[in-house]
């Protein structure tokens, strides 16, 4: 699949849409955003003006009060409407979206909200439900899904991908054992299959380790404002990488956090991540060049089984840690043991991974 046949566009009527703005937290108050649900709704107008079917738009939102008159308005337009919370985006998620019967031209996600990035064995971006609370740290690994809808069965999946995340990319938590917490109560996602490499653009509002702003006078995010901008007069599959470029210098010269972008191109799994140098730290240099690497399919199964092999791993890992608050003497001791001897494995699969990835 090459850039061009990705500006070509899908057929709209075949196109379907995962929206997410997240204002409203069980976290408390201090975690309210004035934003995500009208950029939703916006994101959501542009997606209709090009034909795309309300039936196949999924709105998840919980709304600040004063932005309730989304839920109706987004209903009006036909479009189906849900709560942001775990169990109603997981669900649809796991009974739709991935499922070896989905079948579409393109899929277009968008999810404004709260954001982290948590590190144990690797970096790990998480985007916050609306039901997550201090204690149980719901959240979505954006990774594990956009590596689960990667791949699909034969004949299912979508050929074309576009992810618009309006979210914070920093390291909120700082302890072990808050990290373990995230990791246990973290949604991952699996593909069904190996077949047909989808052409994947994910744009993220912030660099891992940074933040994304918010404009509560205006009620909107950012970036969310910036790509909308960015988005008007452009077709419904726009040529992502300009539009990357725009969004980046449009923020840059406000001086605001720069996006940055993630571009799998199909089935040779060519891929792309960048930043300009400007964001970096670095002197601007128009004609600098992203970093690519290419590698054959065969190499790329290789590397997405071990990736399936640690995420594995992780969840026996993260499933003795949750034995070890209640554990003590003998006990706690064998738990230890074995969470040194799942650590190992997981560093000697890390190993193999980047032999493999050379």
């Amino acid at each position: 699949m090459t850039l061009s046949a990705m500006t070509s566009g899908p057929n709209p009527a075949q196109v379907h849409a995962l929206v997410v703005g997240v204002e409203t937290y069980s976290l408390g108050a201090d975690y309210d955003l004035d934003g995500p649900a009208q950029d939703g709704l916006g994101f959501i107008d542009w997606l209709l003006e090009h034909g795309v079917l309300p039936g196949k738009v999924h709105f998840f939102v919980s709304p600040l009060a004063k932005n309730e008159p989304t839920l109706q308005q987004a209903r009006v337009k036909g479009v189906n409407v849900y709560p942001a919370t775990r169990n109603d985006i997981d669900g649809f998620i796991r009974n739709h979206l991935i499922t070896e019967q989905m079948c579409g031209e393109g899929l277009q996600v968008f999810w404004g909200g709260h954001g982290v990035l948590t590190k144990t064995q690797a970096v790990t971006r998480r985007l916050f439900f609306a039901d997550t609370t201090a204690e149980n740290k719901l959240n979505l690994e954006v990774d594990s899904l956009v590596q689960a809808l990667a791949t699909a069965a034969h004949g299912a999946g979508f050929d074309r991908q576009i992810f618009w995340i309006d979210a914070c990319a920093n390291s909120y938590f700082q302890g072990l054992y808050e990290t373990v917490q995230a990791d246990v109560a973290g949604q991952r996602y699996g593909t069904t299959g190996e077949v047909e490499k989808a052409e994947q653009f994910v744009l993220f509002a912030a660099a891992d380790y940074e933040v994304a702003k918010n404009d509560a006078v205006a009620g909107t995010g950012v970036f969310s404002q910036t790509v909308l901008a960015a988005l008007k007069g452009q077709p419904l599959w726009p040529d992502v990488e300009a539009l990357a470029r725009q969004v980046q210098q449009t923020l840059r010269e406000k001086g605001q956090p720069e996006p940055e972008y993630k571009w799998f191109k199909g089935q040779s799994y060519e891929s792309v991540s960048t930043r300009s140098e400007a964001a970096q730290g670095a002197v601007v240099n128009a004609n600098v060049q992203p970093e690519v690497r290419s590698v054959s399919l065969g190499t790329q199964m290789k590397i997405d089984r071990i990736n399936r092999q640690i995420a594995i791993k992780q969840q026996q890992y993260d499933r003795e840690m949750a034995k070890l608050g209640g554990a003590s003497g003998a006990a706690e001791y064998e738990i230890e043991k074995t969470l040194d001897r799942i650590a190992d494995e997981i560093s000697s699969l890390e190993t193999e991974l980047q032999e493999v990835s050379i």
